[in-house]
């Protein structure tokens, strides 16, 4: 059986599931976010397992001394050591789904930077602004360069969206600044949404951020193209754009998220000795 996602186990704060990040961007998203808190108590399952657990997050913590990206097997002996580490973790306000492959999840940790993620290799923690099978997953099955339409027909707006955003895929290299293309702000008609799904598409990797207010990410057939909608706490979207980038800055972690991991991981383990 493949490995699944631990989920927040009772003792943490919990995390709404309902929301699915596979869901078509545009979905009204309200799932509410856990945000980060020395955790007050853990229920300890006590003996070899609690020490396997200890350990498993000593390791962690002698990984976030190191410089990113880092990568810690998960190889428990048991699911009560499993259960006391993904308790200790709990999950922040990232979460990672591919179309058709089930076993694949990528889900941030209530440590920012620490992602747990589980795949056809098993499972593990990765310290990083971002897993790269994120954005190696999305590449893999996209085209280098926009399809060619014959009719536009009244999609005015899709054709010029996409005149600048072919432009600006031809001079972006990974490494570069993230482009950004405002479709909020572009004229749009009833012809132009979707004629810009019809030359775009949807690649097989979703996103789901619940930072400040929730934003949905989704790959496009392009390749390092995205579609990215923010929306209010009602799911309304208020920003849509399309960005140019190996994945999108809202999806990130920042080098200070990642720096604070490790004094709030040594809280975590203090409370476990």
């Amino acid at each position: 059986m493949q490995p699944t996602i631990p989920p927040v186990l009772p003792g943490t704060d919990r995390q709404s599931d309902e929301t699915d990040p596979a869901t078509p961007i545009g979905a009204p998203m309200s799932a509410p976010m856990q945000t980060y808190a020395p955790p007050v108590s853990i229920d300890s399952p006590g003996g070899i397992a609690e020490r396997e657990g200890v350990r498993c997050l000593d390791a962690l913590r002698a990984l976030l001394d190191r410089p990113v990206p880092q990568c810690l097997t998960l190889d428990f002996s048991s699911s009560s050591a499993r259960e006391l580490v993904a308790q200790a973790l709990g999950r922040g306000e990232v979460e990672v789904v591919c179309a058709h492959r089930p076993e694949f999840s990528v889900r941030e940790t209530r440590l920012t930077g620490v992602w747990w993620v589980v795949d056809e290799r098993g499972e593990r923690l990765e310290v990083a602004s971002i897993p790269v099978c994120v954005s190696r997953i999305a590449a893999a099955v996209a085209a280098e360069r926009l399809r060619e339409v014959d009719d536009w027909g009244a999609a005015l707006g899709a054709r010029a969206v996409c005149a600048e955003l072919g432009a600006a895929h031809d001079g972006w290299c990974r490494g570069d600044a993230p482009r950004v293309i405002n479709l909020s702000l572009s004229p749009r008609g009833p012809a132009d949404p979707p004629m810009l799904e019809q030359v775009l598409g949807r690649g097989p990797v979703a996103i789901l951020s619940r930072g400040y207010g929730s934003c949905r990410i989704e790959s496009t057939r392009l390749r390092h193209c995205w579609w990215v909608a923010h929306f209010n706490p009602e799911g309304r979207a208020v920003l849509e754009t399309l960005e140019l980038a190996e994945v999108p800055s809202a999806a990130l972690a920042t080098a200070e998220d990642i720096a604070d991991a490790a004094p709030r991981l040594d809280e975590i383990l203090a409370v476990l000795r």
